[in-house]
């Protein structure tokens, strides 16, 4: 089965879409009025209010004095809610969810040295992944491996990768 042929008679009697309705028709769905004397360049940048997090801009007027339109969502949501869906696909267990660096127990010297290199691997993630490296943990159970590993995952997290 190919696709349609507009190339006949049937093709040529049928109007278009302006470029222009399709604009308008989008700034409806976003929620712009196109009729609204505040829409003009000189109303702008315009906000939104968030119930959470204030007010946020909608648009802004960029160096060649165009506006451009920003999505109308308060982008700490949209952040917390991307979050919350890598937190969810990473798959930690609820019993590791709380653990970080700033409460892993440290017992030894040695167990300061690995949290520093965790840490440090954390930290560092962006090149770390850029050079293809990677961290393996290993030891006698009950050292911490799942709570540094869950700590090297939320900081990753944090930075906008996901992990599992």
């Amino acid at each position: 089965m190919g696709l349609p042929d507009n190339s006949g008679s049937a093709g040529k009697n049928q109007p278009g879409i302006h470029i222009g309705d399709m604009a308008k028709d989008i700034l409806a769905r976003w929620g712009f009025d196109t009729n609204n004397v505040s829409i003009l360049p000189d109303r702008h940048p315009q906000y939104r209010e968030c119930d959470r997090h204030g007010r946020f801009p909608i648009s802004m007027v960029d160096e060649q004095d165009v506006i451009r339109y920003l999505p109308p969502v308060c982008p700490v949501c949209a952040a917390e809610k991307t979050s919350q869906r890598l937190m969810e696909i990473a798959a930690i267990p609820k019993r590791y969810m709380a653990c970080g660096f700033d409460n892993y127990t440290i017992e030894s010297p040695h167990q300061q040295q690995v949290l520093d290199v965790c840490r440090a691997y954390a930290d560092h993630f962006d090149e770390e992944d850029r050079q293809g490296f990677s961290l393996i943990l290993c030891g006698n159970p009950g050292t911490g491996k799942n709570h540094l590993a869950s700590a090297i995952a939320h900081t990753v997290l944090s930075k906008g990768h996901s992990v599992l």
